[in-house]
């Protein structure tokens, strides 16, 4: 199982009402908070997306997916994400849940943003990386992101990265503690853990995405300001 692995309340999209609006749609949990995203890009944000939620926009508007639940039953699958695509949505992934669909996608309809897609697609043993725990409706994490510190072992200690990166992987879902991800690095030989803890790739690749889409939204509407010159 993954992000969310416990039985919290299930938000939905209002009720069972299909989404009709032009601006992005973004689907955001943990990863970053909703203030920090709002002072990014004016957007309607909903929770960490599931099953079903795609099917339920019908405007053709980008989508921007950070945060998703993974759990067995209820994650978003393949099919329903190649429809909103033929809908005219068009999907970008980063972060977490988004970063993963991205590079699971193999009819690349998901465009993948930042370090975190660019490592789940070149490493697929090691995307367990991504999983965490956190409560709903909050948002409160309850385990770490070992992405987070395998991508600044990559940037600090290259050599090693990937053998500590499988060692990380096979840490209990449920143990994934500071205490657990220190003894890891301290056995490793790291002498810095505090310092490669310290870094949040997935907030910072959530922030390129919302970045990025902000400058789409701001292109489409020069266009539509400007007068076609071949006319």
């Amino acid at each position: 199982m993954m992000e969310p692995m416990m039985n919290f309340p299930n938000p939905k999209i209002g009720a069972q009402e299909s989404i009709e609006q032009a601006s992005p749609v973004i689907f955001l949990g943990p990863t970053l908070p909703i203030e920090r995203a709002q002072a990014i890009l004016k957007a309607r944000y909903l929770p960490p997306i599931r099953r079903g939620n795609l099917d339920m926009i019908r405007t053709p508007v980008r989508i921007g997916i950070i945060d998703g639940v993974l759990d067995d039953g209820i994650r978003i699958e393949s099919n329903e994400i190649s429809a909103a695509s033929e809908r005219g949505l068009r999907i970008y992934g980063a972060g977490s849940t988004g970063a993963l669909l991205a590079a699971t996608d193999r009819k690349k309809v998901v465009q993948g943003i930042g370090s975190v897609y660019r490592f789940l697609a070149s490493y697929p043993h090691l995307r367990t990386l991504i999983e965490i725990l956190y409560t709903e409706p909050d948002h409160e994490t309850l385990t770490l992101p070992l992405i987070n510190v395998v991508l600044s072992l990559e940037k600090h200690y290259p050599h090693k990265s990937l053998n500590i990166a499988e060692q990380l992987r096979l840490i209990p879902l449920p143990e994934r503690s500071g205490v657990s991800v220190r003894t890891v690095l301290a056995n490793c030989g790291i002498r810095d853990p505090e310092k490669i803890m310290a870094f949040n790739y997935k907030s910072d690749d959530a922030t390129r995405l919302l970045k990025w889409l902000g400058l789409l939204e701001e292109l489409d509407a020069w266009y539509r300001r400007t007068p076609n010159s071949m006319e």
